[in-house]
């Protein structure tokens, strides 16, 4: 699409790591749990300052733009051209529009008390649906049902889960979303879920659709993609929590996490290895 020259960038996320109880009573890391873990809640905080450090250097850039253009620096055109757009009435002097999943760990994610947005809860950011694997993790699914998990394995991309979604079904419902992001006028930080950052991934890079399984989606950091001249995004990645984080070094000795050969999950070892 080509509606909108403006410079603004977009940005997504995966949302925080959460905490569930693993087979023993212990609590393991988690992407499918409800609350955010210690790990969920610093991301959290590191993407706040992230996207204030993102935005108020943006808005160093369009003050500069204004000024370059013989523009009283209060006269916004309102309109994408060269970026510009009139500032919100708020604490800071630029604006994002922050779109979420309506999944309680996301919206948590995008939550900032730092920065005054208002998160919008778009049940089309949902991860996809897993109808009656819901709330499992792959291991646990490879576990209970081994013939079905060969077929996802053999296709990734139709293979559809018993009751619930497949990856073409998520193709349709993120059109809106995608078409929301593309006309906004300032920054945009997403905050959805491995499946849907895949899809949204593939989507700017201009790679085939149907190999969105495969992109690689770390947790705990920010893909951005900012307009180039002629069409097109440049994309940049970064990792807000880096490994040898304190909350990280605490909870190493008692982690239960497991790293299995996913066909899906694209930050996992299969395939980035």
């Amino acid at each position: 699409m080509s509606w909108n020259i403006g410079s603004r960038p977009i940005y997504l996320c995966r949302a925080g790591e959460t905490e569930k109880e693993g087979k023993v009573g212990e609590l393991r890391r988690s992407t499918c749990g409800t609350k955010l873990g210690q790990r969920g809640i610093l991301f959290r905080n590191n993407l706040a300052k992230f996207i204030e450090k993102e935005g108020y250097e943006m808005y160093r850039n369009r003050e500069h733009t204004l000024k370059e253009a013989f523009m009283p620096t209060h006269n916004a055109t309102g309109t994408s051209i060269g970026g510009l757009a009139e500032k919100d009435d708020t604490e800071v002097p630029f604006s994002c529009h922050v779109m979420s999943s309506t999944m309680p760990r996301a919206i948590d994610t995008a939550s900032w008390k730092m920065l005054p947005f208002y998160v919008n809860e778009l049940p089309n950011l949902n991860p996809l649906d897993k109808g009656d694997f819901s709330g499992m993790e792959l291991d646990e699914i490879k576990e209970k049902d081994p013939e079905w998990y060969a077929r996802l394995e053999n296709d990734s991309f139709l293979t559809r889960f018993p009751g619930g979604e497949c990856y073409a079904d998520l193709i349709h419902r993120l059109e809106t979303c995608i078409i929301d992001m593309e006309q906004q006028i300032n920054m945009v930080a997403v905050v959805s879920h491995v499946s849907v950052v895949q899809v949204l991934i593939a989507y700017f890079r201009r790679s085939p659709v149907a190999k969105s399984t495969f992109v690689k989606v770390p947790m705990n950091t920010v893909i951005k993609f900012s307009p180039k001249v002629g069409g097109g995004w440049v994309e940049s990645q970064h990792n807000l929590l880096p490994n040898h984080s304190t909350v990280d070094n605490i909870n190493s000795s008692n982690s239960n996490d497991k790293l299995i050969d996913s066909p899906i999950w694209g930050d996992q070892k299969k395939y980035f290895s």
